[in-house]
């Protein structure tokens, strides 16, 4: 589908039925790709994808007409009738947007993975996204507090990356299904609590300026055992490499 503005889906419904994956794609400016008319026939239709260069009136509820979507990635800001849109799709397991509000978002009960880029808030998400499981975020100044993390009691991979108004990071002691955690760009983050003994994987790197050992003493062989694969890479080398003696991994 690249190289256009527009399709017409209903050229391919004699091979709809084989079709699990679509892909929108232009390299045009204008007019923006604006309509999802013969979606319909998709019924088999796994995963959809779109590129910024899509119109936002887009009707994004034609794709409640593809009853096996798993998986839907907008990389457009989402507006409130996306969010409205989103809502319909029930069956979804995995989501890539930009801009989300949860506080506008029904429950997703089966939804196990989430790509989210500039997130308003996210206070509700363990109710909207009970089952979540794999939680990467990136980029954002509206969260100011990352306590949301300690409700998602199912969640076995967490990124946090660029959430630059974040000072503290809580208790992930108790998330007991934690399996690897990273945390990356956090320039005002200075407080660091505990991790999970089952955790396997920890990064701690990239523009992180005011920790120190000293607010990382809670990261030791005893407190993390299980831990296979660890970075850290605080201001200073020396910082760094004190760090790691004391989880071993020097």
């Amino acid at each position: 589908m690249q190289d256009y503005n527009w399709i017409d889906l209903k050229e391919f419904r004699c091979i709809s039925e084989n079709i699990f994956k679509i892909e929108f794609h232009t390299f045009n400016t204008q007019p923006k790709f604006d309509n999802l008319n013969g979606i319909e026939h998709f019924k088999n239709l796994k995963e959809v994808a779109f590129c910024y260069l899509y119109a936002n009136k887009i009707n994004l509820e034609k794709l409640t007409e593809c009853p096996n979507l798993e998986y839907v990635s907008l990389e457009n800001t989402l507006t409130k009738t996306h969010h409205k849109a989103l809502n319909k799709l029930k069956n979804l397991k995995k989501l890539s947007v930009k801009g989300l509000d949860v506080s506008l978002l029904e429950e997703f009960p089966k939804l196990e993975e989430l790509y989210v880029l500039g997130l308003k808030n996210a206070d509700d998400l363990h109710i909207k996204m009970p089952n979540l499981k794999s939680f990467s975020a990136h980029k954002t100044t509206k969260i100011t507090s990352l306590d949301f993390l300690q409700r998602l009691q199912k969640l076995e991979n967490a990124t946090i990356n660029g959430f630059s108004n974040v000072e503290e990071l809580p208790n992930l002691k108790n998330m007991k299904t934690l399996r690897v955690f990273s945390i990356m760009n956090m320039k005002r983050l200075q407080k660091v609590a505990n991790f999970p003994k089952n955790l396997e994987r920890l990064r701690i790197a990239e523009n992180i300026p005011l920790l120190t050992p000293n607010n990382l003493t809670m990261l030791t062989k005893e407190n993390l055992p299980n831990l296979k694969d660890v970075t850290i890479k605080l201001c200073f080398a020396d910082y760094s490499k004190k760090v790691l003696q004391k989880l071993g991994k020097d």
